[in-house]
């Protein structure tokens, strides 16, 4: 985890349009933005891959969401790094940081990749570790991932809302 966020360059914002959709989703992910305003920048047949195994559907994204905040300390946000752009597809770095104890701490940096079309993320893949601040030692392990995935449709099954 770092503690210390000054080694980072300040993200200066989204540079084109493809960067524009992915920033405005950390925005929502970290509250800065209504969730109901992920309807508008996420495709409703979004397909969303994590380590390989690949989920379907807006919903999923909204019980990831969920799930998170829910297994993470108060005030979890998504501060962009930076950003690339390559053809529909936008990379992005960024850190995880919430209070702790009442310590504002950091994780490591994350990468995650967002393909862009029609102004709407159609497609993101991801992997367990960018998720180890959140979710612990649980994500490092296969066998405690299903529970994981468990709490995240349990959102589904109750239609938990943020």
């Amino acid at each position: 985890m770092i503690r210390n966020i000054k080694s980072f360059r300040s993200w200066l914002g989204p540079r084109d349009s493809k960067q524009l959709v992915p920033s405005k989703i950390l925005q929502v992910v970290s509250s800065k933005l209504p969730l109901g305003i992920a309807n508008e920048l996420i495709s409703e047949n979004v397909k969303i891959t994590i380590s390989g195994r690949t989920f379907h559907g807006i919903q999923f994204w909204f019980n990831w969401l969920a799930a998170s905040k829910s297994c993470c300390s108060e005030g979890l946000s998504l501060e962009p790094l930076a950003m690339t752009t390559n053809d529909d597809r936008v990379k992005i770095k960024a850190i995880f940081c919430c209070i702790k104890n009442g310590q504002k701490v950091y994780s490591s940096p994350v990468i995650f990749y967002h393909w862009v079309a029609d102004d709407k993320v159609v497609r993101v893949c991801t992997c367990w570790k960018n998720y180890e601040f959140i979710f612990g030692w649980a994500t490092r392990s296969i066998w405690f991932r299903p529970f994981l995935y468990g709490k995240i449709f349990w959102h589904l099954r109750h239609k938990v809302t943020l």
